[in-house]
């Protein structure tokens, strides 16, 4: 991986955009830009990093500075506006999930990128959680037989996941378009995806269930039914009180668990006498900095990433499904699509 000679542009300075130009900065990226409507945040951020570019105009950072990438770390309203910019600037871009609040204008992004000959890379943490990776690894390598169902849960307290800042103002309290649970929590989607495996059939609903001061739904669930039969629940909420991530798989022959509490996958075979457990000890920006290496070697490379926006528009025309079903009260069929990108160890 080299980074010394390219320059990337972090457009969204907020938390997840601060995480990931810090990291950049590590990883040893020399040049680095930072794009914010709120000019101060940008340069409080830049004063941080020790570096001399911080903005609140797109349309000159990508002119002035000509960046190698773009990282896209604005609310999901903006993503394909910030995108296309960069695309049309001729820059590599890596966008946080989702790509985009709906399908609209999707396609024509994809397109665009291929035009320009430049990719779109997602950033779908997840799949470079040391945890989830080693669940996924035991369910594709048939630990536990066949898969036959599963649970995937995933929540949290919406006004303590940033502790700094009034979560009314967040993008997630701003109705369907912004950022209801379904996209915020969309990496629960994504990760049945690539662990479990594709849907074809999807129900689902949707609510706003609490007494928190949103607009948009704040729990959701789907039941979904994949390729090889298998059904799969999956639940995500801004509600829990205390944050909580697991699933857990039945097997032909068992039963496969991970949960963020302890940090262990746990499996047990119908013929074990207990129960065997993988101690996975996570930090969490690990997995950030490994999809952030992923990106920067295939920026340097000229190698397209796997997981790229075909990957962002799958998942997010499943979280589409999911509230079409919800909205209509009815079975949504999904097309077969072949299997995702998995990361793999280094």
């Amino acid at each position: 991986m080299t980074v010394s000679r390219l320059r990337f542009a972090v457009v969204g300075c907020g938390t997840i955009g601060s995480r990931h130009a810090r990291n950049l900065r590590a990883l040893g990226a020399p040049d680095l830009a930072l794009c914010d409507v709120d000019h101060a945040r940008a340069v409080q951020l830049a004063s941080a990093l020790e570096t001399e570019v911080a903005t609140d105009d797109l349309e000159a950072l990508l002119v002035g500075y000509r960046p190698t990438a773009v990282l896209v770390c604005t609310p999901p309203g903006t993503h394909l506006e910030v995108a296309t910019r960069a695309l049309e600037a001729g820059a590599h871009v890596f966008c946080e999930e989702p790509l985009a609040p709906t399908l609209d204008g999707v396609d024509e992004l994809l397109d665009l990128a291929e035009r320009q000959q430049r990719f779109i890379m997602m950033g779908m943490c997840h799949r470079f959680h040391g945890g989830l990776r080693r669940l996924q690894q035991r369910v594709a390598g048939g630990t536990v037989g066949r898969l036959l169902g599963a649970q995937l849960w995933m929540g949290h307290y919406l006004p303590d996941r940033h502790p700094s800042a009034d979560y009314r103002s967040g993008s997630s309290t701003q109705g369907r378009l912004a950022d209801g649970v379904l996209l915020d929590g969309i990496h629960a989607l994504d990760t049945l995806r690539w662990a479990l495996g594709e849907p074809v059939d999807v129900l689902g609903m949707l609510g706003k269930v609490s007494d928190l001061a949103v607009d948009a739904e704040d729990l959701a669930a789907a039941i979904l039914r994949l390729e090889n039969g298998a059904i799969v629940e999956v639940h995500v909420d801004h509600l829990q009180r205390h944050a909580v991530s697991r699933c857990e798989v039945i097997g032909s022959e068992g039963n496969l668990a991970w949960d963020s509490s302890t940090q262990a996958v746990r499996w047990r075979r119908s013929d074990d006498i207990g129960w065997n457990e993988e101690r996975v000890p996570v930090d969490t920006n690990e997995m950030y900095v490994a999809e952030l290496c992923e990106f920067v070697d295939c920026v340097a490379s000229g190698r397209r990433p796997a997981l790229d926006g075909a990957e962002g528009r799958a998942s997010l025309a499943l979280a589409s499904a999911v509230r079409t079903a919800a909205e209509s009260r009815r079975l949504i069929s999904l097309p077969a699509r072949p299997r995702p990108f998995v990361a793999t160890d280094s």
